[in-house]
């Protein structure tokens, strides 16, 4: 499957890592893994191709189900930010550090 690495593939490494081919070495590939953010990665170091590409109907459905019920998803980095804060307060109180 290594050998058969393509520019445009998703695909993920080892580490758990998803990206999209941009370039193919003979040794390495670059992926890129978010907007304008990319790594170089041996070859040998892709574990698979990535099943999802682009957004699933059941992604969508699932979504909506979501927001019927009144759960709410994390909308910006300020907001993870934030309960990221939050939740290490609770924890220090919860555990006297």
């Amino acid at each position: 499957m290594v050998d058969n690495l393509n520019k445009g593939d998703k695909v993920v490494t080892n580490g758990g890592i998803f990206g999209t081919i941009v370039k193919v070495g003979d040794d390495r590939i670059t992926l890129e893994i978010a907007s304008k953010v990319q790594i170089n990665i041996e070859r040998q170091q892709v574990s698979r191709m990535d099943k999802k590409s682009g957004v699933n109907k059941d992604d969508e459905e699932d979504d909506s189900k979501g927001e019927k019920s009144g759960k709410k998803g994390i909308k910006n980095a300020e907001e993870l930010k934030k309960l990221a804060l939050n939740n290490n307060k609770s924890i220090t109180r919860n555990y006297g550090h």
